[in-house]
Protein backbone atom coordinates (compact mmCIF):
# COMPACT_ATOMS: atom_id res chain seq x y z
CA UNK A 1 0.00 0.00 0.00
CA UNK A 2 1.71 3.56 -1.03
CA UNK A 3 1.59 6.42 0.96
CA UNK A 4 0.75 9.78 0.42
CA UNK A 5 3.38 12.43 2.19
CA UNK A 6 2.06 15.31 0.72
CA UNK A 7 -0.76 17.51 -0.32
CA UNK A 8 -1.66 16.75 -4.36
CA UNK A 9 -0.33 19.87 -6.52
CA UNK A 10 -2.11 20.33 -9.37
CA UNK A 11 -1.18 23.41 -12.55
CA UNK A 12 -4.14 24.03 -14.75
CA UNK A 13 -4.64 22.47 -17.86
CA UNK A 14 -3.36 23.90 -20.93
CA UNK A 15 -5.74 23.91 -24.20
CA UNK A 16 -3.31 22.68 -26.90
CA UNK A 17 -5.90 23.48 -29.69
CA UNK A 18 -9.69 22.40 -29.96
CA UNK A 19 -9.29 18.60 -29.39
CA UNK A 20 -5.95 18.28 -27.61
CA UNK A 21 -5.21 19.45 -23.79
CA UNK A 22 -2.41 18.60 -21.24
CA UNK A 23 -1.70 19.02 -17.69
CA UNK A 24 2.19 20.79 -17.65
CA UNK A 25 4.33 18.65 -15.14
CA UNK A 26 5.30 21.55 -12.91
CA UNK A 27 2.87 23.77 -10.72
CA UNK A 28 2.93 27.59 -10.15
CA UNK A 29 5.68 27.04 -7.80
CA UNK A 30 7.93 25.15 -10.01
CA UNK A 31 7.59 21.84 -8.00
CA UNK A 32 6.60 18.58 -9.59
CA UNK A 33 3.23 17.92 -9.86
CA UNK A 34 1.71 15.18 -7.47
CA UNK A 35 -1.02 13.30 -8.06
CA UNK A 36 -2.70 10.33 -5.53
CA UNK A 37 -4.39 7.50 -7.31
CA UNK A 38 -5.63 4.91 -5.82
CA UNK A 39 -3.81 5.45 -2.38
CA UNK A 40 -0.80 6.11 -4.34
CA UNK A 41 0.82 9.48 -4.91
CA UNK A 42 2.85 10.02 -7.92
CA UNK A 43 5.04 12.82 -9.39
CA UNK A 44 4.98 13.73 -12.77
CA UNK A 45 8.27 13.98 -14.68
CA UNK A 46 6.99 15.34 -17.93
CA UNK A 47 3.81 17.17 -19.54
CA UNK A 48 0.57 14.53 -20.11
CA UNK A 49 -1.70 15.18 -23.21
CA UNK A 50 -4.89 14.03 -23.70
CA UNK A 51 -6.47 13.76 -27.49
CA UNK A 52 -9.90 13.46 -27.88
CA UNK A 53 -10.33 12.31 -31.01
CA UNK A 54 -8.43 9.00 -30.01
CA UNK A 55 -10.14 6.60 -26.99
CA UNK A 56 -9.40 4.75 -23.97
CA UNK A 57 -5.72 5.99 -21.73
CA UNK A 58 -4.85 9.61 -23.64
CA UNK A 59 -8.21 10.03 -24.74
CA UNK A 60 -11.85 9.59 -24.31
CA UNK A 61 -12.75 6.52 -22.35
CA UNK A 62 -15.80 5.87 -24.76
CA UNK A 63 -17.36 7.14 -27.02
CA UNK A 64 -17.18 10.56 -29.80
CA UNK A 65 -16.87 13.97 -28.54
CA UNK A 66 -20.03 15.52 -28.80
CA UNK A 67 -21.11 19.38 -29.22
CA UNK A 68 -23.90 21.24 -27.38
CA UNK A 69 -22.13 22.48 -24.45
CA UNK A 70 -21.68 18.83 -22.95
CA UNK A 71 -19.52 18.97 -19.77
CA UNK A 72 -16.75 16.31 -19.76
CA UNK A 73 -14.88 15.80 -16.87
CA UNK A 74 -10.75 15.27 -16.62
CA UNK A 75 -8.80 12.04 -14.93
CA UNK A 76 -5.56 11.58 -14.32
CA UNK A 77 -5.41 7.40 -14.26
CA UNK A 78 -2.52 4.75 -14.89
CA UNK A 79 -1.57 2.97 -17.89
CA UNK A 80 1.01 0.64 -16.19
CA UNK A 81 2.04 0.61 -12.61
CA UNK A 82 4.00 3.94 -12.61
CA UNK A 83 2.79 5.48 -15.75
CA UNK A 84 0.13 8.67 -15.08
CA UNK A 85 -1.96 9.71 -17.74
CA UNK A 86 -5.33 11.67 -18.43
CA UNK A 87 -8.43 10.18 -19.70
CA UNK A 88 -11.69 12.38 -20.17
CA UNK A 89 -15.15 11.04 -19.51
CA UNK A 90 -19.13 12.15 -19.43
CA UNK A 91 -19.06 9.80 -16.14
CA UNK A 92 -19.42 12.07 -13.03
CA UNK A 93 -16.06 12.19 -10.28
CA UNK A 94 -18.73 9.72 -8.31
CA UNK A 95 -18.33 7.25 -10.97
CA UNK A 96 -15.18 8.00 -13.17
CA UNK A 97 -14.33 7.04 -16.24
CA UNK A 98 -15.00 3.84 -17.84
CA UNK A 99 -12.64 1.09 -17.98
CA UNK A 100 -10.34 2.56 -14.79
CA UNK A 101 -10.53 1.23 -11.49
CA UNK A 102 -8.29 4.14 -9.54
CA UNK A 103 -8.78 7.80 -10.81
CA UNK A 104 -7.97 11.13 -9.48
CA UNK A 105 -10.65 14.01 -10.74
CA UNK A 106 -8.10 16.72 -11.87
CA UNK A 107 -10.74 19.16 -13.71
CA UNK A 108 -13.48 19.52 -16.48
CA UNK A 109 -14.39 21.13 -19.40
CA UNK A 110 -17.29 21.94 -21.83
CA UNK A 111 -17.64 21.65 -25.43
CA UNK A 112 -18.67 24.27 -27.67
CA UNK A 113 -21.38 24.15 -30.46
CA UNK A 114 -19.28 22.17 -32.64
CA UNK A 115 -17.92 19.30 -30.63
CA UNK A 116 -14.39 21.32 -29.58
CA UNK A 117 -13.40 22.05 -26.16
CA UNK A 118 -14.79 25.16 -25.65
CA UNK A 119 -14.28 26.11 -21.47
CA UNK A 120 -11.68 24.48 -19.78
CA UNK A 121 -12.02 24.96 -15.86
CA UNK A 122 -8.95 25.45 -13.61
CA UNK A 123 -7.26 22.47 -12.26
CA UNK A 124 -8.56 21.41 -8.54
CA UNK A 125 -12.14 22.91 -9.28
CA UNK A 126 -14.55 21.99 -6.90
CA UNK A 127 -17.66 20.00 -7.96
CA UNK A 128 -20.55 23.14 -6.70
CA UNK A 129 -18.26 25.56 -8.30
CA UNK A 130 -20.68 27.68 -10.62
CA UNK A 131 -19.08 25.78 -13.78
CA UNK A 132 -21.21 23.31 -13.71
CA UNK A 133 -24.36 25.32 -13.49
Amino acid sequence: MGQKLRDDTFSDTIGLNASRFMLPYRDAAGENVRITIGGQQYRLKSNVECDLNSSGYGGLDTGLLTGDYTTYYVYAVLNNPRQVGLVSSLSAPITGPSGFNTFCFISAFKTDSSAEIGVLAKSGIKLNDSFFE
